[in-house]
């Protein structure tokens, strides 16, 4: 079975030539990155899950919910971008 965590990952981005952007803090995490990147790994756990949903197996159950779990906390992560900007969670 492929690495679950090599699967869903995504690089940060950056700007130019490696260099962080001026709107991004000490630690390269800008509110608005955090909410992207969020979002597009709660998109790819999603499709995981559904993909290993088809295989009847106590391993794959366990799995799964790990994958809920990593959920939980992109979606804290993407709500406290979102206060951060000051948009309605």
């Amino acid at each position: 079975m492929e690495n679950i965590e090599s699967s869903i990952f995504i690089p940060p981005k950056t700007v130019g030539g490696g260099e962080k952007s001026e709107k991004e803090g000490a630690d390269g995490k800008s509110p608005e990155a955090l909410l992207e990147r969020s979002s597009q790994v709660i998109a790819r756990i999603d499709e995981a899950i559904s993909q290993l949903e088809t295989v009847n197996d106590d391993d794959v159950v366990e799995v799964i919910s790990q994958l809920e779990e990593l959920k939980r906390r992109a979606r804290d992560i993407e709500d406290q971008a979102q206060t951060v900007l000051g948009k309605v969670v």
